[in-house]
């Protein structure tokens, strides 16, 4: 096949208008991405700066969750200790009670379990041991009598009213019990533990 020159001139027009059609099209597309984009740039700087900080927020709440944790734990290994601590002192204390003598002990537990009760006409019951010593002191109490029965205690007596409706237990057992709790704040006090 020949060629045409008139041809390839229409042909070489239309592909030299089309290129240039194009090449304004892709200049105007070019143009148009790069603005969408220099638009976007301020708020993907926004969402990012929004992301960190919601990273670090998270990241403080969950420090806060870490250190409490950790605090409670070593308040609470603290607080263990401590009791620890208190429970060998008064089983210490309990062994030398125990083997000490409560004669002149004894009058004043009567006195103040008498005083309690508002009478003296009581009955009283200690253990087996301080039986004969609790027996004799009874003699200042008119109307107080001794229990047949003796009580498992390390010393000390519980005095209750002649018809049973009050009980005052002022065993030795009784007494550390009532007193421990205020005996293990103070030592908690003395070394800062909160309880």
């Amino acid at each position: 096949m020949a060629s045409n020159p008139e041809l390839e001139q229409a042909i070489d027009k239309v592909t030299s208008r089309t290129g240039d059609s194009l090449l304004l099209e892709l200049a105007s597309s070019g143009a148009e991405c790069k603005k969408t984009l220099d638009d976007l740039i301020p708020k993907l700087e926004l969402e990012y700066d929004r992301i960190i900080s919601d990273g670090r927020k998270e990241a403080d709440k969950i420090e806060k969750q870490l250190v409490g944790g950790a605090d409670l734990a070593a308040r609470n290994k603290e607080l263990m200790a401590l009791e620890e601590a208190v429970d060998r002192v008064f089983a210490d204390a309990l062994a030398k009670i125990s083997a000490a003598d409560h004669s002149a002990l004894t009058e004043s537990l009567l006195d103040e379990a008498t005083k309690t009760l508002g009478t003296t006409e009581v009955v009283v019951s200690t253990n087996e041991n301080s039986h004969s010593i609790v027996k004799s002191a009874l003699s200042k109490f008119p109307g107080a009598k001794m229990s047949p029965e003796n009580i498992k205690c390390l010393g000390g007596i519980v005095a209750k009213s002649k018809d049973g409706s009050m009980t005052f237990d002022n065993t030795i057992d009784a007494r550390i019990g009532r007193m421990k709790p205020l005996i293990r704040k103070e030592i908690a006090s003395k070394f800062g533990v909160g309880i």
